[in-house]
C-alpha cells in the first residue's frame, strides 16, 4: 500500500462533531439519554487520549504488522490521523524484506526525519533497487536504537556514529557475501585495526558470528546476551567464558546449538552476580558450560534438547553434584524446565539437587528418560519423590511447588500423578500436625498440574485428580486440539 495516501477522516466526523456539542449538555446531567451512550462510544473516548499514549498504541502496531497499519488507523478519526501525521517516529520503524517497494520506503525514511530509527533488514535482500535504500538507513545510523540487520548492512555504518544511541541490536550473518571483507570493512584489518568506539548496547544477540564480530559490541552495560552457532572455529569453551566476562552485569542469557568440544578444566568460574535468566537450548555437553557458571541471583533456568550423546558420560551429573554446592546453588530460582535434557544415571543427582530448592514454584519435565527411570529404580523415582517426605531431603522436595507440568512417557494417572496430588491438595496421610517436625508438614497446595492424562488413565482417575488441583489440563494431542475422539 503507498504510504502517500491522502490523511482524511471523513468517516466519523459528523460524529465528533455532534459529540463536542453536546459535551457541556450531557456533563450537565441532561436527561437525553442518546446523548449520553454517544459520550460512551469508544471513539469519543478514544479522541480524549493523550497523543503521546496514542503515538506508543501505534508503535506496537507497527512493530507487530509493519508500516501498513497505518493506513487504515489513520481513517479512524481525526484524532488518530493527527497523531501519525505529526509524529516521525512512528514511520522511523523501517521493515525492508525483499519485496519492499523502494520508492514507498524512500517515502518512509523520508517522513521519520530525525527520529530514533528502529531498523529491520530482512538477511535474504538481494533486490539491487533496495541497495539506495539501505545506503540511505547506513547513513543514518547515528540514529539507530534497535537493529536487526545481517553484517553485509552493518558494514555500511560508521561504528562511531551506531555507537552513539544503539541500544539493542540483532546480528547475523548474510546468505551470501565475503565474511572476512565485511570485518575488514567494519573493523580494519588485522594489521591496521579501526579504533572501535565503546558501545552502549544493552541487548545483543549474533547468530553464525565469529568472535570477531561479537567481542567489540560486549560491556559492563550489556543485560541480555544470545549467542545461535558461533563459527566453528570459536568452538572452544575459554573463547565462550571469554565473552560471559565482558559482560558481567547481565540480567538473560541464551545460548542455543552451541557445540563446544574443547574443555579446559583449569578454567576458573565466571560469577553473573545479576543473572537472572538462563536458557539453553541444543546445546552439546551443557554441564561443561554450567559447571564453570556462578549465578547466585538465578530465578528461572531452561535446558532443553540437549540430550547426552554417547561420548558424554557424564550427562547432566556434573552440573547437578556442582549446583548442589553451596557457593553454585541458586537459592533463588523459581522456574525449572528440563526438556529432552535428562539421561537416566543423572536422575537421582537432579532429585538430590531438587532437595535444596526450597522456592521452586514452577516444574516442567518432558523427557520419556525420566519415566523409564522410575520403573527401574526407585531412586530414580521422581514421582515417587515428590509425593512423599523423606529424611534424605530434610523433609517435602519442592515445599513451595505450585505448578507441574509432565510429559515422561512411562506414566500412570493412578500410580505416579494422584499420590503426588493428593499430597499436595492438603489430603495427604500423614500423622497429626503436632506429631510432625516442621520439614515433615504439609508442602504448598499443587495450583496447577499439567501432563497426558487420557492415554495414561481412567476416566474416574483423571475425575478424582481434577478435584485435586485448582487448574488440571490434560496435555495429549487430542485434549490439545480439542479434538474428540469418539466423534471421528
Amino acid at each position: 500500500m503507498d504510504v502517500a495516501f491522502p490523511f482524511s477522516c471523513r468517516l466519523y466526523r459528523k460524529n465528533a462533531e455532534a459529540s463536542s456539542t453536546l459535551g457541556a449538555g450531557a456533563i450537565r446531567g441532561s436527561g437525553d439519554f442518546s446523548q449520553k451512550k454517544q459520550l460512551l462510544h469508544p471513539l469519543f473516548m478514544l479522541d480524549q487520549l493523550p497523543p503521546e499514549i496514542l503515538a506508543r498504541v501505534f508503535e506496537i502496531g507497527i512493530l507487530a504488522w509493519g508500516i501498513s497499519y497505518l493506513p487504515p488507523i489513520c481513517i479512524v478519526c481525526s484524532a488518530f490521523n493527527d497523531v501519525a501525521v505529526t509524529e516521525p517516529r512512528l514511520w522511523g520503524i523501517v521493515t525492508l524484506t525483499k519485496d519492499s517497494i523502494p520508492s514507498l520506503m524512500e517515502t518512509q525514511i523520508t517522513k521519520a526525519k530525525a527520529a530514533p530509527l528502529t531498523v529491520y533488514v530482512d538477511r535474504r535482500v538481494r533486490n539491487f533497487k533496495l541497495y539506495p535504500v539501505i545506503q540511505r538507513l547506513a547513513s543514518l545510523a547515528e540514529n539507530w536504537v534497535h537493529a536487526d540487520v545481517p553484517l553485509s548492512t552493518l558494514a555500511l555504518c560508521s561504528s562511531s556514529d551506531l555507537a552513539k544511541s544503539l541500544l539493542d541490536l540483532d546480528l547475523g550473518r548474510p546468505v551470501s557475501g565475503d565474511y572476512v571483507s565485511l570485518a575488514n570493512t567494519f573493523f580494519g584489518t588485522l594489521d591496521s585495526p579501526i579504533q572501535t568506539p565503546r558501545f552502549k548496547l544493552r541487548t545483543f544477540r549474533a547468530k553464525e558470528l565469529a568472535k570477531r564480530w561479537i567481542i567489540p559490541f560486549l560491556s559492563p552495560q550489556l543485560v541480555q546476551l544470545e549467542l545461535c552457532r558461533l563459527e566453528e572455529q570459536d568452538q572452544a569453551l575459554p573463547n565462550l567464558f571469554e565473552i560471559l566476562r565482558l559482560v558481567p552485569n547481565i540480567f538473560s542469557l541464551k545460548l542455543e546449538q552451541i557445540h563446544y568440544r574443547v574443555m579446559d578444566i583449569t578454567t576458573p568460574p565466571v560469577h553473573l552476580p545479576n543473572l537472572l535468566n538462563l536458557d539453553l537450548v541444543k546445546v552439546l555437553f551443557p554441564s561443561r558450560i554450567l559447571t564453570k557458571i556462578q549465578a547466585p541471583s538465578l530465578t528461572t533456568l531452561s535446558i532443553s534438547g540437549s540430550q547426552p550423546s554417547n561420548d558424554d558420560e557424564e550427562g547432566l551429573s556434573a552440573f547437578f553434584v556442582e549446583w548442589f554446592q553451596e557457593r553454585f546453588l541458586p537459592t533463588h530460582l523459581h522456574t525449572l524446565e528440563l526438556i529432552d535434557a535428562v539421561d537416566k544415571p543423572s536422575i537421582p543427582y537432579l532429585i538430590r539437587w531438587l532437595s535444596r530448592l526450597k522456592r521452586l514454584v514452577r516444574l516442567t519435565v518432558r523427557d520419556d528418560e525420566v519415566g523409564e527411570a522410575a520403573l527401574a529404580s526407585d531412586k530414580s523415582n521422581l514421582f515417587t519423590a515428590l509425593a512423599t517426605p523423606s529424611e534424605e531431603y530434610d523433609g517435602w522436595l519442592l515445599p513451595s511447588l505450585m505448578e507441574l507440568r509432565l510429559d515422561t512417557g512411562e506414566m500412570s494417572v493412578e500410580r505416579d500423578l494422584t499420590p503426588i496430588a493428593r499430597a499436595r491438595g492438603g489430603i495427604a496421610c500423614l500423622p497429626q500436625l503436632d506429631t510432625l517436625s516442621e520439614a515433615f508438614r504439609p508442602p504448598g497446595r499443587l495450583r496447577f498440574l499439567e501432563a497426558p492424562l487420557c492415554p495414561n488413565g481412567f476416566e474416574p482417575e483423571i475425575e478424582e485428580i481434577k478435584g485435586l488441583s485448582d487448574v488440571v489440563i490434560c496435555g495429549c494431542l487430542g485434549c490439545s486440539m480439542n479434538l474428540n475422539w469418539d466423534a471421528l
